[in-house]
């Protein structure tokens, strides 16, 4: 099996993460985002280049006091 070939079975299912962000993140942004709050929050930041505000729906876990570790 060639490095091409491995690289393209391992990549992620771009079309359902990007399906499943766009039912995630108005659910978190409401009033029922006590559903989903425990595992996952919104993390939004300003592109560098373009300067357009980008939010993505993360997985986050409490690590100690003061400490989240998150995940996308």
């Amino acid at each position: 099996m060639s490095q091409a070939e491995t690289t393209r079975r391992k990549r992620p299912p771009v079309a359902l993460f990007r399906a499943a962000n766009r039912l995630v993140r108005p659910l978190l942004a409401s009033r029922l985002h006590g559903i989903l709050s425990r595992f996952l929050m919104l993390l939004t930041y300003t592109g560098r280049k373009s300067g357009r505000r980008i939010t993505i729906p993360v997985g986050y876990f409490d690590w100690e006091p003061g400490t989240v570790l998150a995940t996308s």
